[in-house]
């Protein structure tokens, strides 16, 4: 009887969302976090993946907790300090070769960086990790062979498993009588492999000997660029403007990196690409003899680059405007 009078009340029916639509919604969350945490837009492939491997452990994924403090410690003593071992377990089983450089720190250390290579049977194939980062007082041949002679011992690896060494070819390194590379297969491994230096360093000091009778006038040249747009905010002004005009897509001219041995390239390919504005932006910095010179220069511009008449008015306001400025 209670059971016939009572109101059948059925449930409300789930709402189903598309799947095109949760898709949408992972991948808003996933840019956000890139975008709120300035991280490279070149992480989000292996953040996705990273999110896919721990969701197969539902159970576990829910208890993971961590701070930044929690964080730092587990990465260096921990992941850190178990990578670290079993290289070294590596390095005393399996001959191997070593790769050395020094270079500076933000904090304006020296510090000795050190690779390994070695034929890994696990994944059958030569692999490259981070063996160790040293601090340096001096950077002399004698004191780096004395840390490498230092993380040798203290780690139990025997010297005989060291095949040759790779490094830059200053006289630090590579020195016929004193070098780093010459004490080691003097005193510790005499059966050490003669690879000679890095190719990338033969390849800058070759570009440098071949450019030193230009007195460097294309590096000057692009220093000058560089200063001239970096201290003036109106002179940056004026130029965006004159690309705009000339049809040009506006940036700032590059910084020239001295121990970049391709720096050079890279900025010449983006000088080029500017170098009608700036070939019309510096014209009223001549003298009057240098106008009259370079005149069919800058009409050639205008007719390749086909610029309005109303441009080029507006252009020879901005020339005129930036005569007058420091």
């Amino acid at each position: 009887m209670f059971k016939a009078s009572a109101k059948i009340q059925e449930p409300a029916p789930v709402a189903i969302t598309p799947l095109n639509d949760r898709i949408v919604n992972a991948e808003s969350m996933v840019l956000s976090f890139v975008a709120e945490n300035s991280l490279s837009f070149s992480l989000v492939p292996g953040l996705i993946d990273l999110s896919k491997t721990l969701a197969r452990d539902k159970k576990a994924l829910d208890s993971l907790n961590m701070n930044r403090t929690t964080a730092s410690y587990k990465t260096r003593f921990g992941v850190g300090k178990t990578f670290q071992d079993n290289v070294i377990e590596e390095m005393r089983s399996n001959q191997f070769s070593l790769n050395m450089d020094e270079s500076t720190s933000s904090n304006f250390q020296k510090v000795l960086t050190i690779l390994v290579s070695y034929f890994c049977s696990v994944k059958n194939e030569v692999v490259i990790h981070h063996f160790k980062s040293v601090t340096c007082i001096k950077v002399n041949s004698e004191s780096l062979f004395k840390k490498l002679v230092t993380l040798m011992e203290e780690n139990s690896i025997p010297w005989t498993n060291l095949m040759s060494v790779l490094m830059d070819s200053c006289n630090v390194m590579r020195g016929s009588k004193s070098g780093l590379e010459t004490r080691i297969r003097t005193d510790k491994a005499p059966h050490l492999l003669d690879v000679d230096g890095d190719v990338c360093h033969h390849v800058h000091n070759a570009a440098k000997a071949f450019c030193k009778p230009f007195k460097s006038f294309i590096e000057l040249l692009y220093y000058d660029l560089f200063s001239d747009f970096k201290w003036s905010p109106d002179l940056r002004e004026m130029f965006q403007e004159i690309c705009i005009m000339l049809n040009i897509k506006y940036t700032m001219p590059q910084r020239y990196v001295s121990h970049r041995w391709l720096s050079v390239y890279d900025v010449t390919l983006d000088t080029l690409r500017l170098f009608d504005a700036l070939t019309v932006f510096y014209f009223p910095l001549l003298t009057e003899s240098e106008r009259v010179k370079y005149l069919p220069t800058i009409v050639e511009v205008y007719h390749r680059l086909g610029v309005s008449q109303s441009s080029r008015e507006r252009i020879s306001e901005i020339r005129k405007f930036s005569m007058i400025l420091p």
